[in-house]
């Protein structure tokens, strides 16, 4: 079996965000509660940061392939064009992804959430930062507004990941234009 296709498991995953520091002790109950997997489509770009190349994955097509490539510490492109792509290779520009593990967990790490705190995400995406601050605050604590009207359209049509008791509220929160915030914002 060739390396792409081997599945390192999640405890491994959970081991080397540990070991690097990406994942807060405070942080690792959600990490195994929390499954990204659950928030991924079924056809899917994993995009690999040494090559600089996206593969195109579909999980009706090779299971083993897809959840391997969940359980890797890699971004995965899960929009191309703003939601005009069709087809199952990559597009032009991929507009859409959820974000590598290390970077979500040390983000959620420089958060520094204390049980009682409310928490607005800025650009859902697939959810998969809501549903774990959601996992670790609570749904009512938590609110998220995804700005990509594509996006948005795809999450609200998706069934609320097991992981979330509530999915996280959602919104598109503008029609045609956006609104007239500095591009640091983003």
């Amino acid at each position: 079996m060739s390396e792409h296709l081997e599945r390192p498991s999640r405890t491994e995953l959970g081991s080397a965000l540990t070991e690097s520091g990406a994942l807060p002790s405070d942080w690792a109950p959600t990490f195994a509660a929390v499954d990204r997997a659950r928030f991924l489509p079924d056809l899917m770009w994993p995009f690999d940061m040494d090559t600089g190349k996206t593969a195109t994955v579909d999980k009706d097509q090779d299971p083993e392939a897809w959840y391997g490539y969940a359980d890797r510490d890699w971004p995965i492109v899960t929009q191309w064009d703003d939601g005009r792509h069709t087809g199952t290779g990559p597009g032009k520009v991929p507009t859409s992804s959820c974000s590598m593990p290390s970077v979500v967990y040390r983000l959620l790490g420089d958060l520094d959430v204390a049980e009682g705190m409310t928490v607005l995400d800025v650009g859902t995406g697939r959810g998969e930062t809501a549903g774990l601050l959601t996992h670790r605050l609570g749904s009512e604590n938590v609110t998220t507004v995804e700005f990509d009207e594509a996006v948005s359209r795809e999450l609200a049509r998706a069934s609320p990941p097991a992981a979330c008791a509530r999915p996280p509220s959602s919104a598109t929160a503008w029609k045609g234009t956006r609104p007239a915030v500095p591009s640091t914002a983003y």
